[in-house]
């Protein structure tokens, strides 16, 4: 209708100036739409509550304190799932009687002699994929798992893996470094990797922008080693394509771990495997 009324005169160039008016006036009108809000556990949500409350107060401690924070990357390095999680009973129930419903209530009869029903029709035929050759769990053992070997990628195939590394001091942590600076955060993350491990694996970069962020304050008398009040650790993530690890720097590094997410929790704390779950 408005470009009915502005059709009178101005030619094509003024009608279209009204459309694009009128397209920015609703654009303006229109609501903008929900934001996706992320589905965290109890103990995540308390996890980061509990940091916004304490950000602020190692804000002003690290402002006395006079030291600078240390801007470190970390690369969380997974392995795909290689099979698929067998279906659980009701899943299969549930499909069962979803296809006899469709069979015999919802879809267009049709005569005898026109479609007859045979057995290729049930759902053990016509769905494959719910009945994978009528697999069990144990089937999908391998002997790494048998073995609880962690280092063994030939493991936990139906779960993705990470690569965790163990230092001199005991603790568990995935590769970081730290940022240099104008050195882009993926690249600082990728270096990290590289020291570790050289070219023994090859890896696919997940992105350039951090799945999220840590903190924490370094004891005293690591602050005035490290000249730093503590570090940001940014988490950015990488998919495995091949290649097993090597550790080039044995004098720094002693162990590693390929393992599952539920697995990480006894390797990191309560409250950092927590955050870690919400961004894995």
């Amino acid at each position: 209708r408005a470009l009915a009324k502005s059709a009178g005169g101005g030619g094509w160039r003024n009608r279209w100036k009204e459309l694009a008016r009128i397209k920015a006036k609703q654009a303006k009108n229109r609501k903008a739409p929900r934001g996706r809000k992320f589905r965290q556990s109890l103990l995540a949500e308390s996890v980061i509550a509990a940091r916004d409350v304490a950000l602020p107060h190692d804000i002003e401690k690290q402002e006395q304190s006079g030291l600078p924070w240390r801007t470190v990357a970390s690369i969380m390095v997974m392995r795909d799932p290689q099979l698929l999680e067998l279906p659980e009973q009701w899943e299969i129930d549930w499909q069962k009687l979803s296809f006899k419903l469709d069979r015999d209530y919802r879809r267009r009869r049709y005569p005898e002699d026109v479609l007859e029903y045979t057995e290729d029709m049930e759902p053990e035929k016509n769905m494959p994929f719910l009945f994978p050759f009528n697999v069990t769990p144990e089937q999908q053992l391998t002997d790494a798992d048998k073995r609880g070997d962690t280092k063994s990628l030939q493991r936990a195939l139906t779960k993705p893996l990470y690569l965790i590394f163990k230092g001199k001091s005991g603790a568990w942590q995935f590769p970081q470094a730290t940022h240099q600076d104008g050195e882009e955060i993926r690249a600082t993350a990728s270096r990290a990797l590289g020291t570790v491990v050289g070219n023994s694996i090859r890896t696919h970069p997940g992105g350039n922008f951090p799945l999220g962020y840590w903190w924490y304050a370094y004891p005293e008398k690591r602050q005035q080693k490290m000249k730093a009040y503590g570090a940001k650790v940014f988490y950015l993530r990488a998919t495995h394509l091949s290649g097993d690890v090597d550790i080039r720097i044995p004098d720094r590094v002693v162990d590693y771990a390929w393992v599952t997410p539920e697995e990480l929790k006894d390797y990191f704390e309560e409250d950092l495997y927590a955050y870690l779950k919400h961004i894995l």
